[in-house]
C-alpha cells in the first residue's frame, strides 16, 4: 500500500475563531513541508463563518491535504480533539 512519505499531521480545532482562522490557516499552508500535510480542521458547532472561512482557504490551496470535519453542536475541547 503506498502512503505520502512522512506526513505531517496537523489538527485545528476551531471554534468561532473567524477573525484569526485564516492568519492560522495562512501560516500552516506557507510551510516549508506543507505539501507533505494532512491538516484536520475540526469545526465543533461555531456559529461565525468559522467553517466558511475554513472552505474558502482550503480551495486557495489545492496541493495540501486539508479537510474539515463539522460537528453541528459545540461538544468542547476533549470531543474536539
Amino acid at each position: 500500500m503506498a502512503t505520502r512519505a512522512q506526513e505531517l499531521p496537523a489538527v485545528v480545532a476551531c471554534y468561532n475563531i473567524a477573525p484569526f482562522v485564516g492568519d492560522c490557516l495562512r501560516s500552516l499552508f506557507r510551510q516549508p513541508q506543507a505539501e507533505r500535510m494532512r491538516v484536520l480542521l475540526v469545526d465543533d458547532g461555531s456559529t461565525d463563518h468559522t467553517a466558511i472561512l475554513c472552505q474558502i482557504l482550503m480551495a486557495q490551496h489545492p496541493g495540501i491535504d486539508c479537510e474539515l470535519i463539522r460537528h453541528r453542536l459545540t461538544g468542547g475541547a476533549p470531543w474536539t480533539v
